[in-house]
């Protein structure tokens, strides 16, 4: 691509930042299953609280982002006190910057595609520098500093303290950064409202229109909209039955935007029902989780077809697998037939009983 792009000056951080290399042989089920596993180990130990508070400061914070905290993961007076905050809203950044052609980038190269993950965690990295200072200039952790008194005018503020608790925040949420990536490369898988109705109706209304608005922009911009889906299906050899490749797109163009529309439509409506019903934010933190969980599950099950449903972890479990029942259906089989045999070689019987035993095993 001619002419400057934003992409060149990331390049200088290429081989600065860690990463998460791409692996070279495709992963086994159990490897996935490991590296979940450990993934989701480190993730319980973000539950830690911060070293340098009171030992109940998760009481005694403030917290004015309890509507946010179950949608991005954020834990109060914890070493996920960003959660994925930073990390989710750099990606929304780079994928609008790219769906609106604002950032030239071709990701079916791979230096591109390089160097656009290396632009979203630097993007992560700044923007958790930018929040984690932010707690701490706007007095956010004052009242559980442990040691100190704000009200007290004779007691000075513990810098050290306060540059530890920062670095403890934007270094786990480094982490983090980390462990999404994991998954990127592969690796795994209120009531009172209700008193007002002028408030639900127009927060109801805001609500479902942004997200059926947002749900048909994100389709355009992320690589889902009609003619993407119809060159994907061009490029893959997929067609539909009675259509040329130049009537693909308008057939999706049918189809695409009324599946987004009314898919938000009803997710949006299931938040508003919980958030009417006091769930301040849960809602849509079930939502996002319920989501994310099925995607694991949809994934995992693929992979456990794909491999023939075998695994070591079934055998650690004394679970066989397919093949294992086959064979011993199959030895049943055989024991069977030398049985009729020690009582005569009726061809007979001896077909009667292979086809019973293998109508067992088809059934």
């Amino acid at each position: 691509m001619a002419g400057f792009r934003l992409l060149e000056v990331i390049h200088f951080f290429l081989p600065i930042l860690p990463e998460i290399e791409t692996p070279t042989d495709k992963l086994s089920l159990d490897e996935k299953i490991i590296f979940t596993i450990g993934s989701g180990l480190i993730f319980l130990i973000s539950q830690l609280p911060l070293f340098g508070l009171v030992s109940d400061a998760q009481l005694k914070i403030n917290d004015p982002f309890i509507p946010i905290r179950s949608i991005f993961a954020l834990e109060k007076g914890t070493l996920l006190e960003l959660g994925l905050l930073p990390v989710i809203t750099s990606a929304f950044i780079w994928q609008i910057a790219a769906g609106s052609r604002y950032l030239k980038v071709n990701l079916s190269y791979r230096i591109d595609r390089e160097l656009y993950q290396t632009g979203q965690k630097l993007t992560a990295f700044i923007l958790a520098i930018v929040f984690g200072t932010g707690l701490i200039l706007s007095g956010y952790y004052d009242d559980v500093i442990h040691g100190y008194n704000p009200l007290d005018s004779s007691s000075a503020k513990p810098i050290w303290t306060y540059a530890l608790i920062f670095g403890q925040i934007v270094g786990w949420n480094w982490l983090v950064t980390l462990l999404v990536e994991i998954f990127d490369k592969g690796y795994g898988f209120g009531i009172q409202a209700a008193l007002s109705p002028i408030r639900v109706v127009t927060y109801s209304a805001t609500i479902i229109l942004l997200s059926c608005w947002f749900a048909q922009f994100w389709s355009k911009i992320s690589g889902s909209a009609p003619k993407d889906i119809a060159k994907q299906f061009k490029d893959q050899g997929i067609s539909i039955a009675g259509k040329r490749d130049v009537s693909v797109a308008k057939e999706l163009s049918r189809v695409i935007p009324v599946a987004s529309v009314s898919g938000a439509f009803v997710l949006a409506a299931l938040a508003i029902v919980s958030e009417i019903f006091g769930g301040f934010g849960k809602g849509v933190g079930a939502i996002v989780g319920v989501s994310s969980a099925f995607g694991v599950l949809e994934e995992f099950m693929l992979e456990w077809q794909q491999s023939g449903g075998a695994s070591q972890f079934q055998n650690a479990f004394g679970v066989g697998n397919k093949s294992d029942l086959v064979d011993l259906e199959s030895e049943e089989i055989k024991s069977s037939l030398n049985d009729v045999e020690l009582f005569g070689n009726d061809l007979d019987i001896k077909t009667f009983i292979t086809s019973a035993k293998s109508a067992e095993l088809i059934q």
